[in-house]
């Protein structure tokens, strides 16, 4: 089963829109859809511009989880598929088939254990082709094990197209360090990798940020590769490149996290994005134990504008937007809305 996740960088930058274009297309061709989210975002209309929100209308056959209530609530009748033992605010998530059409909210797993448990059913028991996750930046944590991500920005998020285009591409920077060769690494767990009398020995990192001196004592000379396995704040990678280049010098040495995700939640972009430049500084090579693929990028020139007390629709130049976030990127970008978008659902069906 492919997994597909949506991730929006802010309200309105169009992620329900390109969930809907891309179930559309999966349903048109025949596949059998299932859909999920990740935690919460099911709002008819936003809650700060008063603004109505596109929803996400399911078709008949499609298979989704979803809470309890939000399934209460819904307009759309269903079959039940399966129970899971996902605990959310809302109730527990359960898998149903759509039997008759309607909108339905999402509210789905927050973390990656409760994510891979709905994927092993949808795949056990439903029998799907394809899933497609629904999430955001401060909700995207768990979309690590996903095969591919679609990214969605625009005007809502910032109305200078510039800005856009750079966090853009500080982000496909991040999804393009590779792969590490490392095998048998237990994600849970933090190891260094040093060669002693020739043969690579793996040690357990003890990560105390707050003992400096405890972690130079295990940061020595002949360390080739080290993996953190925790969440680390911008000023936490810092410390560790610091204290890399104060004791092994010149020589090359891998730093190993467990997914780009990791990374985009370690802190505000600008802040990573001189971080990575101090990392190349250091002779650091960036890898990871997992990534999803990063497809495509949506763009969105809507933004809500304030005026008179109230917001109303407005738009930044929606070619001047579309042509900044090409001239730099190498992902494919799509104005949803906008031209012959097939080759945008081509570019997620390509497996």
């Amino acid at each position: 089963m492919r997994t597909i996740g949506v991730i929006g960088t802010a309200k309105n930058t169009g992620k329900t829109t390109t969930l809907s274009f891309l179930m559309k297309g999966f349903h048109n061709s025949g596949s059998n859809l299932a859909v999920t989210g990740i935690g919460y975002d099911g709002e008819e209309v936003d809650n700060i511009t008063l603004l109505p929100k596109p929803r996400l209308y399911f078709e008949k056959d499609t298979v989704i989880a979803t809470s309890e209530q939000c399934l209460k609530n819904s307009e759309a009748n269903y079959e039940l598929i399966a129970e899971t033992s996902v605990d959310t605010p809302l109730g527990k998530v359960f898998i149903v088939r759509i039997t008759k059409p309607g909108m339905i909210v999402l509210a789905g797993p927050n973390r990656m254990v409760a994510l891979k448990e709905i994927i092993e059913l949808i795949k056990t028991k439903a029998g799907c082709d394809v899933l497609l996750v629904d999430g955001s930046l401060n909700r995207m944590s768990p979309m690590t094990i996903l095969d591919k991500l679609v990214f969605t920005t625009g005007a809502s998020r910032s109305v200078n197209i510039k800005k856009l285009a750079n966090e853009m591409s500080l982000i496909e920077k991040i999804f393009s360090f590779p792969l590490t060769n490392y095998t048998n690494i237990d994600p849970n767990i933090s190891f260094f990798f040093k060669v002693e009398n020739g043969k690579t020995i793996i040690k357990k990192l003890h990560l105390d940020l707050n003992n400096s001196p405890a972690i130079e004592t295990q940061i020595s000379n002949d360390v080739k590769a080290l993996y953190i396995s925790s969440l680390l704040s911008v000023q936490d990678f810092n410390d560790i490149i610091k204290k890399i280049k104060k004791n092994i010098g010149e020589s090359k040495v891998e730093l190993i996290i467990h997914s780009p995700i990791m990374l985009l939640l370690s802190g505000d972009f600008s802040l990573i994005s001189i971080m990575l430049e101090r990392m190349s500084d250091a002779g650091i090579n960036l890898t990871y134990l997992q990534k999803p693929e990063l497809s495509a990028v949506t763009i969105n020139p809507f933004y809500p504008k304030l005026e008179n007390y109230h917001y109303t629709p407005s738009y930044v130049d929606k070619e001047a937007f579309e042509s900044e976030m090409v001239s730099v990127l190498e992902s494919p970008v799509y104005n949803i809305k906008e031209g012959d978008n097939q080759k945008f659902f081509e570019a997620l069906t390509d497996y």
